[in-house]
């Protein structure tokens, strides 16, 4: 579950970078997509 603090558009999607290591978050408008790097298999 995740919340939009940006405004109050979509979740569009979410994907990770083929090494696992980058998610890539998609906000519906404006169009935004944002890369969000980290140590995700500690979560």
């Amino acid at each position: 579950m995740a919340r939009n603090a940006y405004n109050n558009s979509e979740f569009a999607g979410v994907c990770f970078s083929p090494n696992g290591q980058t998610m890539f978050v998609n906000i519906y408008s404006p169009g935004l997509t944002l890369a969000i790097s980290g140590s995700w298999q500690t979560i």
